[in-house]
């Protein structure tokens, strides 16, 4: 049977303590008076189950206006510990984190096009036992699993639609992947699609901490994001978070899977630039990229246009122009504070990101949005498996 929740020995009020000094780091017992509305005496007690169970630590003082400097209080990132799966298109991460988003035993492995979904999952809890037993730890140290997958499920069951990309094979397709993993694990399972995980993440934790509102944009093999308003992704919609990716932004441009032309992912995505990249070689473009062209990868076109390849920088400047356009037409529907792009596009290329960044403004500069930040990357190493974790928290500690 899966660890239960209630196995944690303490109250609904310290739960929501928790949760304020989670995000507010290092805290003050005044500080969870104001954020709860409850009294000293009230705050005092959460506090000290928190302290009994190990949940969080004393950090010290913090300064004093006069009068005696009070205690603040932090995570404790030793006794309680969150299973990471992040089930992707061509690689599993699984890892486990402690409650201040830190990764422990990080395991990567790919996923081949033969791969049957029962065999990653016979590997997911052979990761999940060996992390243990390196670290020490027992079923009992674990507060839940967090699982984010590469496309949409069904129900709870998360049995998998067939998404407009298939990249794996049919054997993924309506596998009730969820319940599978339940069986293997003694764990609860909380599940998210990764774009709402990786949005909730950076808006919680991240860059967009301090954000109303936030565009987050996923850069790779395909164009996927998030809309974060007041805490909560927008447009939960099954197939919502491949809509900008679909974005028509020609529409006498080419034939998408989707079944519709001229659509975002038909230009701005890592295989089209690579398409248009051997095309434009093939037509006598100079490329100083060695080795077969049909085994050129994006690693390699990004590299040479940084180096100053023209072919290399044409394609991607072109390409992140439509990305740019795409963006312009999100933030004039949506006005956030932040827009955040990330994915292997992204990280690879800084001419990407700043091309897509300056069309976007150019778009924009007629209309007030003078206030709209744009930021590369985010916060963490490993963002979609850290997702993991803080979908985790915020599920068991946010709705109190």
């Amino acid at each position: 049977m899966p660890i239960s929740l209630d196995s944690l020995p303490i109250s609904k009020g310290a739960r929501k303590a928790f949760f304020y000094i989670l995000h507010n780091q290092p805290a003050t017992r005044a500080g969870i008076c104001t954020a709860l509305g409850v009294g000293a005496v009230s705050a005092g007690k959460y506090v000290q189950e928190l302290l009994s169970t190990g949940m969080i630590k004393e950090e010290g003082y913090s300064e004093s206006s006069g009068g005696r400097k009070p205690l603040i209080y932090a995570v404790n990132d030793t006794n309680h510990y969150i299973l990471c799966i992040n089930i992707s298109t061509i690689y599993c991460e699984v890892a486990v984190s402690d409650f201040n988003l830190k990764l422990h035993g990080l395991r990567h492995f790919s996923i081949k096009e033969d791969d049957r979904p029962e065999a990653i999952v016979a590997k997911i809890w052979a990761v999940y036992n060996n992390i243990k037993e390196e670290k020490g730890l027992s079923d009992s140290s674990f507060i839940g699993a967090g699982v984010i997958l590469f496309g949409t499920v069904k129900d709870s069951s998360g049995i998998m639609y067939r998404p407009i990309v298939q990249y794996m094979n049919d054997h993924w397709i309506d596998y009730p992947i969820l319940d599978k993993l339940r069986n293997a694990l003694p764990l609860q399972i909380f599940y998210e699609k990764g774009i709402t995980a990786l949005a909730s993440l950076e808006y919680n934790y991240g860059v967009g901490k301090s954000c109303k509102s936030m565009i987050y944009v996923l850069c790779a093999m395909n164009i996927r994001s998030a809309y974060v308003l007041n805490g909560e992704v927008q447009g939960k919609t099954p197939f919502y978070e491949d809509a900008f990716g679909h974005m028509v932004v020609n529409y006498d441009g080419p034939h998408c899977k989707c079944g519709q032309y001229g659509c975002l992912n038909c230009y701005a995505t890592i295989p089209a630039i690579i398409d248009e990249y051997k095309k434009r070689v093939k037509r006598g473009a100079p490329s100083s990229i060695s080795g077969e062209l049909d085994e050129v990868t994006i690693e390699a076109i990004c590299k040479a246009a940084e180096d100053g390849e023209e072919c290399a920088r044409s394609v991607i400047l072109d390409r992140a122009r439509m990305l740019g356009i795409a963006l312009a037409n999100y933030i004039r529907v949506t006005f956030p504070d932040l827009v955040l792009l990330s994915g292997l596009l992204v990280e690879l290329s800084p001419l990407y990101f700043d091309t897509a960044v300056a069309v976007a403004k150019d778009h924009l500069a007629k209309i007030d949005h003078a206030n709209v930040g744009f930021s590369r990357i985010g916060s963490f190493s490993s963002p979609l498996t850290t997702s993991c974790a803080s979908l985790v928290l915020e599920s068991v500690f946010g709705d109190n």
